[in-house]
């Protein structure tokens, strides 16, 4: 370091030597700006750079530093380490503590099990949860849970593969209803169509509906009720057609003849005493002889015969 003589120091005025050889040692030591470049101040500021050194910036490329939502300034924490910011455009990572909005993408068809998000709380600050139970498939739009709960009135289609526990006050279309107490029914007297009457296994309880497609049907235009067989009393029954009566014995007491025999030509009726019979057919010049409570039989006409003759004549208006 060179030597400077000052008047201060000596005092009394400097010798013209003294002033010369100040000027030659400054101009020695002084400092060449080729060799000690900015980049070589930045150096020696950074050695003394921090709390205590006393330097004091008050502007950053002409801006000063705000921890408040400042327009026009530079970012500094505030001492809770904090700061605000109206927007923030920037890739970030981390977590999050509260965001009051995201980005949402639509996802229409993606064939792929998606989870909803939902919270504890309606409102504030809550961590958005998922549950394996509840899922969405944006491919068929289909939403499944575990149960479902509030009123059903806005679904539609067939729910041909809906499983609905407990009791249903309506159901349009239900493939399976474990117990329905009412079913909603529609009058119709005029389709003339074939319908076929509900069955079930049971007088009670939960059974399966069912029909007999070829046995049981009912049309409402013509009301007739067809059936393979009818059993019961049909008492009631009016406007019958003895014409439709194929099979069985009608009884005495109804017009019938409570058997089954067939007549054949020229045979007579008689009593049996619970049912109505035939004789066989007589031949040419025979009279029909009573044998009491017996069948009547033919006979040749003789003067024995002829008396019974003319008695069975007037029984039976000859």
């Amino acid at each position: 370091m060179a030597t400077i003589v000052l008047r201060s120091v000596k005092g009394s005025p400097l010798t013209n030597t003294e002033v010369d050889n100040n000027f030659t040692n400054l101009n020695n030591d002084k400092l060449e700006s080729s060799s000690y470049t900015a980049a070589d101040v930045l150096t020696k500021i950074k050695t003394v750079d921090g709390a205590g050194s006393g330097l004091d910036a008050d502007t950053l490329d002409g801006l000063n530093s705000a921890s408040a939502n400042t327009a026009s300034t530079i970012v500094a924490r505030d001492a809770s380490g904090n700061f605000a910011a109206g927007t923030i455009t920037a890739t970030l990572s981390g977590t999050a503590s509260v965001a009051t909005a995201i980005t949402l993408v639509a996802t229409n068809s993606t064939n792929a099990t998606h989870y909803p998000l939902f919270a504890d709380a309606a409102t504030g600050d809550e961590n958005p949860r998922t549950d394996t139970g509840f899922t969405y498939n944006p491919s068929t739009g289909v939403l499944t849970a575990d149960s479902f709960t509030g009123a059903g009135t806005g679904l539609t289609g067939t729910a041909s593969s809906l499983s609905i526990g407990g009791n249903a006050a309506t159901a349009t279309s239900a493939t399976n209803a474990t117990n329905a107490a009412n079913l909603a029914l529609t009058d119709d007297t005029s389709t003339n169509a074939t319908h076929y009457p509900l069955l079930g296994d049971t007088t009670s309880g939960n059974d399966a509906i069912k029909v007999s497609s070829t046995k049981l049907s009912f049309n409402p235009s013509t009301g007739t009720l067809s059936a393979t067989v009818f059993s019961g009393s049909g008492a009631s029954l009016t406007a019958l057609s003895a014409s439709n009566i194929s099979t069985g014995t009608l009884a005495v007491a109804r017009g019938g003849t409570n058997a089954t025999a067939t007549p054949t030509a020229g045979a007579i009726a008689y009593g049996t005493g619970s049912a109505y019979a035939f004789t066989s057919a007589g031949t040419s010049g025979q009279v029909l002889t009573s044998n009491g409570s017996s069948a009547p039989t033919w006979q040749t006409s003789n003067a024995a015969t002829t008396g019974k003759a003319i008695a069975m004549a007037i029984v039976f208006g000859g």
